[in-house]
């Protein structure tokens, strides 16, 4: 039993990780410019943790880490739901077939 979650911890872990890098890359891609109103957040974050002047890199950084996390976030809650709405509606048509 404990081997089992752990391989769906890693296994939902990997394949949203994947997932969500790929959907950071096109969004990234198709994007273009980072918006006006994600560069202010950024700057407000650095200025935040102390950093009062941030180079573009480290703004450009932060925005593409700020993605990359939120797709994987996005993701993995995602492939939890689905496995959780399967594995319900696998256990009712058991339930039913009994």
């Amino acid at each position: 039993m404990k081997q089992t979650k752990a391989l769906y911890i890693v296994v939902i872990t990997v394949a949203s990780l994947v997932i969500g890098v790929l959907l950071a890359r096109a969004i990234i891609v198709r994007c273009g410019m980072m918006p006006y109103e994600e560069d202010m957040a950024i700057r407000w974050l650095l200025g935040v943790f102390g950093v009062k002047y941030p180079a573009p890199e480290d703004i450009q950084d932060v925005g593409l880490y700020s993605i990359v996390l939120a797709c994987w976030a996005g993701v993995a809650a995602v492939l939890v739901l689905v496995s959780k709405f399967a594995k319900r509606t696998h256990s009712r048509r058991k339930s039913i077939k009994k």
